[in-house]
């Protein structure tokens, strides 16, 4: 799962797209490293690049992945979850700075998802959109090459990680506003949709 605008100028080169697993340096190729072709890409049909909505595409894989201590899927949310006031943390490989190189190195941070009202303040949008959840942190921030990147909540429960978000639009690497991310549990029934070939085992649950 990744952002629509990440997706939107490559759609029709999805034989030239591969996705890299189970790597954590791009500098030093390891034996757990597996690549896997994009066999195709299902990017939402309501999404616009102009105001930034329904910014979520799916990416089918050529092939099976085969999950181990290194590689493994991340959980679902609920619906109706919401992680307003909780800790969040975004991971990504994007630049360290407003125009900078990526790193080579995956980038985790931790920062606290902000109420709608508080985000439709800082950037003039409803508050009442679904669609959208808003992160803010007093001194980073997620940057240019983060995009898509996985938004995740630890699930008390069950102590692991689901996903809550994508990243989507903020600032130039600034906390000067929160970063604005695709809430992932408004679209569970259109991914859902999307994966229902997949094998029921191959999917994430609290159980």
């Amino acid at each position: 799962i990744t952002a629509a605008h990440c997706t939107y100028d490559i759609i029709k080169q999805r034989t030239k797209i591969a996705v890299l697993l189970g790597t954590h340096d791009r500098s030093r190729p390891i034996s757990t490293a597996v690549t896997i072709k994009v066999a195709s890409i299902q990017q939402h049909a309501g999404y616009n690049p102009d105001i930034t909505l329904n910014d979520i595409s799916i990416l089918t894989l050529a092939s099976s992945i085969n999950f181990n201590k290194i590689i493994g899927p991340v959980c679902l949310p609920a619906p109706g979850l919401d992680v307003s006031g909780q800790t969040v943390r975004v991971l990504g490989w994007g630049a360290e700075r407003f125009q900078g190189a990526m790193t080579l190195k995956p980038k985790k941070l931790d920062t606290t998802a902000v109420s709608p009202a508080q985000c439709a303040a800082a950037w003039g949008i409803s508050s009442k959109n679904p669609t959208q959840i808003c992160t803010l942190s007093k001194r980073e921030t997620a940057c240019q090459g983060d995009s898509g990147g996985p938004l995740v909540w630890r699930d008390p429960q069950t102590n692991r990680y689901t996903l809550v978000g994508l990243v989507s639009f903020g600032t130039s690497c600034t906390d000067e506003k929160p970063t604005v991310n695709t809430r992932v549990a408004a679209y569970i029934p259109w991914i859902q949709q999307q994966i229902a070939a997949t094998k029921p085992s191959n999917v994430c649950t609290k159980a």
